[in-house]
């Protein structure tokens, strides 16, 4: 309804910005897939789980459902349960869970995924299904153990056995990093997450693309910074802002605050006086989540209905009204 509304007033302008929209993940799928989306992790069918600062027990994309396969797998039931290792610099909440824990140098993390696929190489283990496989055996076998325990901090006899066990079993899980651990090599580290998915064999297993996502529908960042070009050059009359807050989230340098402040109009739908809406003409408040009607689509094929639990308390109104 919004892009109808919107073409009424001859726009195709509307950015969705989300603070965190696992952008580094998307671009990794889309270097390596095809797809710029988030998967979907079955946790619950993974035998070993391998974590390279995924915070996916406390804030990583759906951390409820994570918990409930998690539960599944590292229970015990009739005589075993998946392995947790974690390998992060930084030990979050979901970190303490791991059966074992290993703290690389920061921003080295991508060197360990490589490792670890190339020793499943070495040792026979690789489930490559595409026809590639020896040109990507050749690209990862410039990361021996040895080489990448010397730049990591992670001993080579270490990498060698948590190959051997995360292959022992199928299947297994491997996962990158959250928003907490995000660095310069953040894109590389899911890279490498994905090429030693794909040489275990659980692409298509415990980690799946959907046909869609609604992660294919958020903008990234470089929207953004579109977005403030366009500010600053005044092409923009009116700018209308919901469920939102760019002048706290975005980057300081990013200008987007002085850019924002050239465009005519400038509305917010914020209930309260946020760092967006304090640079606004007007301000038409919105009901509160919890005064409000939605439809809510947590994942791929799943709609739901979210009706208001209580009457509205102030003279707000609901935007979509």
């Amino acid at each position: 309804y919004t892009d109808t509304w919107m073409a009424a007033f001859r726009s195709g302008r509307r950015v969705r910005y989300e603070a965190f929209a696992y952008e580094p993940l998307r671009e990794a799928n889309r270097l390596t897939f095809g797809l710029a989306s988030v998967p979907s992790y079955d946790f619950g069918a993974a035998k070993y789980i391998l974590s390279f600062g995924a915070d996916f027990l406390e804030t990583w994309i759906s951390p409820t459902s994570n918990a409930i396969g998690f539960a599944e797998s590292h229970g015990y039931h009739e005589g075993r349960m998946a392995k947790f290792v974690a390998l992060t610099p930084r030990r979050g909440m979901t970190d303490f869970s791991a059966d074992e824990w290993f703290a690389p140098r920061p921003g080295a993390e991508h060197l360990i995924a490589l490792a670890l696929a190339n020793e499943i190489f070495r040792i026979g283990r690789a489930r490559v299904t595409c026809g590639d496989a020896d040109a990507l055996r050749g690209f990862l076998s410039r990361f021996d153990a040895a080489t990448v325990a010397n730049q990591t901090d992670v001993a080579a006899a270490e990498i060698e056995r948590l190959a051997r066990e995360f292959t022992a079993e199928t299947p297994g899980l491997a996962l990158g990093g959250s928003v907490a651990n995000r660095h310069g090599a953040a894109t590389q580290l899911d890279v490498a997450v994905n090429i030693l998915n794909l040489v275990a064999g659980n692409v298509g297993h415990t980690v799946t693309f959907p046909a869609s996502s609604v992660w294919d529908r958020v903008g990234s960042y470089r929207d953004m910074a579109n977005l403030v070009t366009a500010l600053n050059a005044g092409s923009v009359d009116v700018a209308i802002v919901h469920g939102t807050n760019p002048a706290f989230t975005m980057p300081a340098g990013a200008g987007f605050a002085a850019a924002f402040a050239k465009a005519r109009l400038r509305v917010s739908f914020s209930s309260y006086l946020d760092e967006t809406a304090e640079l606004c003409d007007l301000m038409l408040p919105d009901h509160h989540s919890l005064e409000s009607w939605d439809i809510y689509e947590p994942m791929a094929g799943v709609t739901g209905t979210m009706q208001p639990t209580i009457q509205p308390i102030h003279h707000t109104r609901q935007t979509t009204d």
